[in-house]
């Protein structure tokens, strides 16, 4: 092997003894290498564990199998249920110091925190507009290529 950092933590992996089947060391040596070995063809979306794969997969087919108990609205991963029925509870734990608006999710806060801060850490790859918010430059990018789409048909 020769001197890359991964090549290195992939030796370190193979001699640290944490893994004693063969299975085990695979999933660990994928948490180093970043592999992603499991994709989804219809969208070109790749996943380090087949278990991502088929609830992204759920996602596609929209399927939500996890029902709230307080108002029935459903969800497609338990997690996004769990985090819907604290709305139900009433309790947002965290504050913002600036001026003391309360979020139910850590997330939710640091999002709130850029519009006194006005940081902008998403950029647009295309154009290197900043945005706060990483869906709004999703949603950007993608305008990129509606544009270049349209361009492509006038030809």
């Amino acid at each position: 092997m020769g001197n890359t950092t991964q090549e290195r933590n992939l030796l370190n992996v193979r001699n640290v003894g944490k893994a004693s089947v063969s299975s085990d060391l695979i999933k660990y040596q994928r948490i180093h290498t970043k592999q992603k070995t499991y994709k989804r063809h219809q969208c070109d979306t790749r996943f380090r564990w087949s278990s991502d794969l088929n609830t992204h997969y759920m996602t596609h087919q929209r399927v939500k199998p996890y029902r709230c108990s307080w108002c029935g609205k459903c969800f497609s991963h338990d997690t996004n249920l769990h985090t819907y029925q604290i709305i139900h509870m009433g309790e947002k734990s965290f504050k913002c110091h600036e001026c003391g608006k309360r979020f139910i999710q850590n997330f939710h806060l640091i999002k709130h925190q850029r519009t006194h801060t006005g940081e902008l850490p998403y950029t647009c790859i295309i154009c290197r507009r900043n945005f706060s918010r990483w869906l709004n430059r999703l949603r950007h990018q993608k305008s990129h290529r509606r544009r270049k789409a349209c361009l492509m048909s006038l030809n």
